[in-house]
């Protein structure tokens, strides 16, 4: 192929690499609801075994505050659109956005959703300390950990990808959007190729 029949190629496969993008950026948003459900049902079942697993923490707080508390976590989990709307913000994350063309990691997209996830649902820990329910708090063998403010559940979040139909959509349209990927790349280094013979051919 000539250098003009190259970049003709490469130009098409662009453009139809732009729209892909587009479409995944749409099917991010697609994602948040099955987030902010899982999210939900994540928070009330490690409140529930927190509970049977310190009852002489739950028993000294007293009626108060355990409504105190069980306020807080339901105010947690109605505020959960805004939060996870703020942990899928930055577009420079997105599995799509996130690496330069032809350096794509193909575990990205089944990385990114488990972080972002164990990012909502580690809103919990500041609740969690205050009502001094953390078992272990920051040691080797806690679940949680702390850095300045930011509290972070370390352990196995237990989170599936399966478990949110938008995640496998966005998947099955993220592996094409990679081999598309791959194949600009390529077709930018035939084309510095094709350049530099056509120049050396014709000096």
């Amino acid at each position: 192929m000539t250098s003009a029949e190259i970049e003709k190629a490469l130009h098409s496969l662009e453009q139809q690499h732009e729209a892909d993008r587009l479409s995944l950026d749409a099917k991010v948003a697609d994602v948040r609801p099955g987030l902010e459900t899982e999210a939900v049902k994540w928070i009330n079942r490690e409140v529930e075994s927190l509970v049977v697993d310190a009852p002489d923490v739950v028993t000294s707080l007293g009626i108060e505050r355990l409504r105190e508390f069980k306020n807080r976590v339901k105010a947690l989990n109605a505020s959960l659109p805004e939060v996870v709307a703020n942990e899928t913000s930055k577009r420079e994350e997105w599995p799509h956005h996130a690496a330069p063309l032809g350096q794509v990691s193909s575990s990205l997209v089944e990385s990114y959703f488990p972080a972002v996830f164990r990012r909502i649902v580690s809103h919990l820990g500041p609740i969690l300390d205050e009502f001094k329910l953390m078992t272990e708090p920051f040691s080797q063998s806690s679940s949680w950990s702390k850095e300045g403010n930011l509290f972070r559940y370390r352990i196995h979040i237990g989170f599936s990808s399966e478990a949110i139909p938008a995640i496998r959509e966005y998947d099955q349209h993220y592996k094409p959007f990679q081999t598309v990927e791959s194949e600009i790349s390529k077709l930018k280094k035939s084309l510095a190729e094709a350049r530099a013979k056509e120049l050396w051919e014709s000096a």
